[in-house]
């Protein structure tokens, strides 16, 4: 256990690491976060809000970097790893017009795009960042019906033309909502 996992574990009363690095899901999350990865070969460029500690964050640069995909990460904390070569990193108020326009252009390129919420206020990330998805692109937000409510993913879904998606992948202990753009 490195420094900074054993300072987060005493805070925190235990934690789940990715290849030692601190990280906020749940196992059975990261199970289903990867067998919908590669359920979509389509998928070249994630976007997470909110990066943590960086377990995440370095799942998912493993897995975009096995198919030449690309990561952006962002956060007003440090990672705790080193993310050249697997992650575009940025320390930003990711509610900042800067913040949005780097998403927006990450997202221009051709392929499948999934933007994942988990910073501080899922309802306000899914509303900013789900009128950038373009048909075929996918949100996810953590901690589903804890942090943000049904309802409020509904409403969103219904504003920006999202489906749930294979929610049933998603459903027990991952916390986590599964949007589609629908159209163009």
């Amino acid at each position: 256990m490195t420094k900074q996992t054993a300072e987060i574990d005493q805070l925190y009363g235990g934690v789940n690491t990715f290849t030692g690095i601190p990280m906020q899901q749940t196992w059975t999350a990261i199970y289903a976060l990867n067998r919908f990865i590669q359920n979509e070969p389509d998928l070249v460029r994630i976007v997470d809000l909110g990066s943590g500690y960086g377990g995440l964050t370095l799942f998912f640069g493993m897995c975009m970097k096995n198919r030449g995909g690309k990561v952006l990460s962002m956060d007003l904390m440090n990672l705790y790893f080193n993310p050249v070569g697997l992650v575009t990193f940025r320390k930003i108020d990711i509610f900042t017009p800067e913040a949005i326009a780097l998403v927006k252009k990450f997202l221009k390129a051709g392929g499948k795009n999934l933007i994942f919420c988990d910073n501080g206020n899922k309802p306000k990330e899914l509303d900013t960042y789900g009128k950038l998805l373009k048909g075929g692109d996918f949100i996810m937000a953590h901690d589903y019906k804890t942090e943000i409510m049904e309802e409020e993913v509904e409403i969103v879904a219904q504003k920006y033309g999202l489906e749930f998606y294979e929610q049933e992948l998603f459903g027990g202990n991952t916390h986590i909502v599964s949007l589609k753009k629908v159209g163009k």
